[in-house]
């Protein structure tokens, strides 16, 4: 008994001796930074070693009664966390945003990650694309992913007013986790359809390994709130428990999507734009042209993604039937819901006869998709409810 009990007197004070070490390893990676004297790009991009690499990979932002200001994108090849310290009662958080720069130009960035298999996280922080003079880049993007197999946490945030995209990407295999967030008025001055959430940047020829967005609330976007798949495969998509008020044109772009979750959302006065003759059929689709547009929107995959999806079958003759019959998707406990003020417009702008490009109007799930859900024989992984 007295050697078991020596015994664990020794391992107490070994740990005791490492801790402290451990705890200041973390702290000596924290910079602290004030919305003052400086630029937050110039304080972050600045803060390297001789040899170029990151002194601090997490920088902490405590100022709450100024704004944060950059007049240049905050680059970073290595791992980085930025964290906002939030108001104690009002739960506010410390605010980024743009200055003009001399020549009258704001910024296009406020962050990239720009090398492949980092880890970019991004909390509490208020991401506001208004510059000081009360305008903003038309192709503005928050938060830029430019290399593959990167990482992208996203927690509490607001993102206002961003023309562009929110987080936009251009690497293969990246993996997005966005939660508790805010995406508001996000609507281009020029540009119907551009206003985005998350978006596979045109020609949009990345695959994707994970999206996950869940408890999210997004408000008066004129595009995508999640625009993952466009050409090419993606491995994951989740989207849960979001709210969705206002889009201009559908809120997804994920016909591709083989193993996915769409549940316990809200979507009100979605697709609000509808769709013109002009535009159909092929709004926005890959394979096939369009014949009804809805909320959720499927097709069949394509011989390039059943072959990135089944890879070991991919000389069997047989391997669209097997992709299909593998693809796993879920439409579960959904909300949505026209109000009347839009389903009254359309309908007086249609029966207007000196309105000759009539509004084709959207329905929940388009006619496709619904046939996808009802043929078991070839779609059983597909349940909706």
């Amino acid at each position: 008994m007295k050697q078991i009990v020596t015994a664990g007197c020794i391992l107490i004070l070994a740990l005791l001796l490492i801790a402290p070490s451990v705890s200041v390893a973390q702290t000596s990676d924290i910079l602290v930074v004030y919305a003052t004297p400086k630029n937050i790009n110039q304080v972050i991009n600045g803060d390297t070693l001789a040899n170029g690499t990151r002194k601090h990979h997490v920088y902490q932002l405590v100022s709450l009664d100024t704004t944060y200001v950059y007049d240049g994108a905050i680059t970073s090849k290595e791992d980085i966390s930025v964290l906002g310290v939030v108001h104690p009662t009002t739960k506010r958080p410390p605010c980024i945003q743009p200055v003009p720069l001399q020549d009258g130009t704001i910024p296009g960035n406020l962050f990239i990650l720009g090398n492949s298999g980092i880890k970019g996280t991004f909390k509490n922080l208020y991401m506001l694309a208004l510059a000081t003079n009360n305008t903003a880049n038309a192709a503005g993007v928050a938060l830029q992913v430019s290399a593959n197999n990167v990482s992208l946490t996203v927690d509490n945030c607001v993102f206002d007013g961003w023309l562009g995209f929110a987080i936009g990407y251009n690497g293969n295999w990246d993996k997005f986790f966005v939660t508790n967030s805010n995406f508001r008025n996000m609507v281009h001055p020029n540009q119907w359809y551009v206003g985005e959430v998350l978006r596979n940047e045109w020609p949009g020829e990345v695959y994707t390994d994970t999206v996950s967005f869940k408890y999210n609330t997004m408000t008066c976007i004129n595009g995508y709130a999640a625009a993952p798949v466009t050409k090419y495969y993606t491995r994951y998509f989740e989207f849960v428990g979001n709210k969705v008020i206002y889009t201009f044109k559908n809120p997804f772009f994920i016909f591709n999507i083989t193993n996915a979750k769409i549940n316990d959302n809200i979507f009100y006065g979605m697709y609000a734009g509808g769709v013109d003759q002009t535009e159909h059929p092929w709004w926005d689709n890959l394979w096939e042209p369009d014949s009804t547009y809805g909320v959720i929107a499927l097709e069949a995959l394509n011989t390039a993604n059943t072959k990135m999806f089944l890879p070991g079958d991919s000389a069997n003759v047989n391997i669209a039937m097997l992709a299909e019959a593998r693809r796993t998707i879920e439409v579960k406990n959904n909300k949505y819901f026209w109000p009347s003020a839009l389903t009254t417009f359309w309908t007086s702008y249609n029966a207007n006869t000196a309105n000759t490009n009539k509004i084709r109007t959207p329905m929940w799930m388009n006619t496709p998709t619904v046939a996808m859900f009802n043929n078991k024989s070839k779609w059983p992984g597909l349940v909706q409810s």
